[in-house]
């Protein structure tokens, strides 16, 4: 399952969330460092987070 991380920045709630198999869906960087502060996984082959942008670099 993948979550929006933009519709709940709680970090209490993303805390529970690895345990139970949930990919992050992070358009922001500020999204992806809290995502890393409740301990998903970021850059490895089985990322727990999907940076999905619509700016090109």
């Amino acid at each position: 399952m993948r979550f929006a991380q933009k519709t709940y920045l709680n970090i209490h709630i993303l805390n529970l969330m690895p345990e139970q198999h949930v990919k992050i869906d992070a358009v922001l960087l500020r999204e992806i460092e809290k995502a890393l502060k409740a301990n998903f996984i970021f850059g490895e082959a089985s990322s727990d987070i999907i940076f999905t942008t619509n700016h090109l670099i």
